[in-house]
């Protein structure tokens, strides 16, 4: 996700609470201020987001059946999988 995106949720969410104080311009500045405070926990977010893709991924190319080694999970954490 963008920034730009990033701000205009956080503006959204804004504007959903009734924080009207200030008006449109205001709201986007605050929800600007916002993103750049938060910025490592969003980034730490979509990090988060893409290591349960890779581990879903890994898991799911084994058979139904069998043992999920624990290789096989560390590597996707890391970004190490292999397909």
């Amino acid at each position: 996700m963008t920034r730009r995106q990033q701000r205009d949720r956080i503006e959204t969410a804004l504007t959903n609470l009734g924080l009207n104080t200030g008006g449109q311009n205001a709201r986007r500045t605050y929800a600007g201020l916002l993103a750049d405070t938060f910025a490592p926990e969003l980034a730490r977010g979509a990090d988060a987001e893409e290591t349960v893709v890779r581990v879903r991924a890994a898991v799911h190319r084994l058979p139904a059946d069998a043992a999920v080694p624990v290789r096989t999970i560390l590597n996707a954490l890391y970004g190490e999988e292999r397909p």
